[in-house]
């Protein structure tokens, strides 16, 4: 599993890049997030948003496919950090991430 200070695989060939950018985390995904990775992606995003002071930035660019289950991932941890003050935005998206937030109406959330 990766951790906020550096960058590992997940299951499935996952890559998942956790780094510091001033008081946020920025948490790059590269590979197919589906159900098979879902316990590894929570556990990644939840420890990146307790390690950061503002929220978590994800780079999703690299993100071949994405289910519900990943989808639902993004969505608890920023239903984790709106109480603290902290925001979980999603800086960069490929075109079929894209397209399920899209489809889904949850990309103006992670603006």
């Amino acid at each position: 599993m990766a951790s906020p200070a550096g960058a590992g695989a997940a299951p499935g060939g996952l890559q998942i890049q956790v780094s510091p950018v001033g008081g946020r985390m920025r948490v790059t995904i590269r590979g197919e997030i589906d159900l098979s990775v879902r316990a590894t992606l929570q556990a990644v995003l939840q420890e990146a948003l307790t390690r950061s002071t503002h929220g978590v930035d994800l780079d999703l660019s690299g993100s071949a496919f994405c289910d519900c289950s990943g989808l639902n991932c993004f969505l608890a941890v920023r239903h984790r950090a709106l109480p603290t003050g902290k925001t979980v935005s999603i800086q960069t998206a490929s075109p079929l991430v894209r397209r399920l937030l899209d489809l889904t109406e949850t990309w103006p959330l992670f603006a």
